[in-house]
């Protein structure tokens, strides 16, 4: 079995939450909690800028090591943690999207950040079994009803996410995609992609992921509730899936965290 962990965090500005959530630490500390209780192999964190802030939580992963792509900050804001004592990495790429959206847009913190894919193979030290691991976070597409210019970018972004899975995926013994793919899952665009691709929803379109009449650390411009993340995968089985940060008094972000666990292919 193999169990994840994927959440937009949100640990970007430190300012940006000092008036509506506790301090950073405390939010790594809740982090920890949900961890220590939920046991994944696999921790995939988007919206992560700080490596300040990978280092604040070294101290808390005890049992994980990171793994991330550094140029004056953390490309794409990706971080996978991976469980040390069962899994070795083989492999680690980071690949930026090729169109990262109009400079002067909302895109604009898109293209500085460097959206793109942080892609991961792993080995289980006991069964030899592969892992191919992709946390992504697409631009700001935002929506079910997207802008024409807006529709492009998320096409050009998904056929170079499916470009690399023609090349890996049967070298694999279990494929997950995880992460925020910044537009709705009920959007035409996305639901074609799948189909394509071949990769299945661990989360069914009615569980949404953003939902600002709940969750008080939504954005202004999140007025509507939208499944925009997901764990997909391929070759593998689903056992289990659930959200987790998604009841009050545990918010820890705009997004709720997805938790999932899957076994391997016959």
């Amino acid at each position: 079995m193999v169990k994840l962990l994927s959440l937009n965090v949100n640990l970007r500005f430190p300012k940006r939450f000092l008036l509506k959530t506790p301090s950073q630490v405390k939010r790594i500390q809740m982090l920890t909690a949900a961890v220590k209780q939920l046991k994944p192999d696999f921790l995939c964190f988007q919206e992560v800028t700080d490596i300040f802030l990978i280092n604040i939580m070294k101290g808390f992963f005890l049992s994980f090591n990171p793994v991330y792509k550094i140029r004056f900050w953390l490309l794409g804001g990706l971080v996978t943690w991976y469980n040390k004592e069962r899994f070795l990495l083989e492999e680690k790429r980071f690949i930026a999207f090729y169109n990262q959206g109009k400079f002067f847009s909302k895109q604009l913190a898109d293209r500085i950040l460097k959206k793109g894919i942080l892609l991961t193979v792993f080995k289980d030290k006991k069964t030899a079994k592969k892992i191919l691991l992709i946390n992504l976070h697409l631009t700001a597409n935002y929506g079910q009803k997207l802008k024409d210019e807006e529709r492009q970018i998320l096409k050009i972004q998904l056929k170079q996410i499916k470009s690399i899975l023609n090349k890996r995926e049967k070298t694999t013994d279990l494929l997950l995609i995880v992460g925020d793919f910044n537009a709705s899952f009920g959007s035409k665009t996305l639901k074609n992609w799948l189909k394509e691709v071949g990769l299945k929803k661990a989360f069914p379109n009615n569980i949404y992921t953003v939902c600002p009449g709940r969750n008080p650390l939504c954005n202004r411009d999140q007025k509507s509730n939208f499944q925009i993340d997901n764990i997909l995968y391929k070759q593998g089985k689903l056992k289990q899936a659930k959200l987790v940060f998604n009841i009050k008094g545990k918010f820890i972000s705009d997004h709720f965290g997805m938790a999932a666990q899957f076994s391997f292919k016959s």
